[in-house]
């Protein structure tokens, strides 16, 4: 953003490709949930990248995990934790 130039980011891992999945970033981590593969196939797996690293992970969670679903929406509520809600 500084200096206005896109800048590939090189990477070592990746994550399966989704799309219409919900993002959101809190501190230095993005959180990546739900979405659609090429199949159609809906997920509710959660990816969190590192943005310092850049490195991926699939982390534990507690509690009730959220159906599979496409088209949600997640919005931040403070430094340590998001709501996610909508889709289908």
């Amino acid at each position: 953003v500084a200096n206005s130039t896109w800048e590939q980011a090189k990477q070592d891992d990746t994550i399966p490709p989704v799309f219409g999945h919900a993002s959101v970033a809190i501190q230095n981590k993005m959180y990546i949930f739900g979405g659609s593969n090429d199949f159609k196939q809906t997920n509710n797996s959660l990816w969190v990248l590192d943005m310092e690293t850049l490195k991926w992970s699939s982390p534990t969670t507690k509690g009730s995990v959220p159906s599979p679903r496409i088209g949600t929406q997640i919005v931040a509520i403070d430094d340590f934790r998001f709501l996610l809600y909508g889709g289908s």
